[in-house]
């Protein structure tokens, strides 16, 4: 049904800095919607702000 409607693909909320990190969280937090605050990682709560690669990046390992 969504596809039908052409929201067959969901954006993500993971900032691109944050793609294939271990350290990523993502999860947010708070009780409703207005005042809910995502929390990125524990390096970077906000992530990672800069242009260049964030230091702390790790790839996520499959063991």
């Amino acid at each position: 049904m969504r596809s039908q409607l052409g929201f067959n693909q969901v954006e993500s909320t993971r900032p691109k800095t944050c793609l294939g990190c271990c350290h990523y969280h993502g999860k947010f937090y708070g009780y409703n919607r207005e005042q809910r605050s995502q929390l990125i990682c524990g390096f970077h709560p906000s992530g990672w702000l800069k242009s260049e690669q964030c230091p702390d990046w790790e790839e996520i390992s499959d063991s």
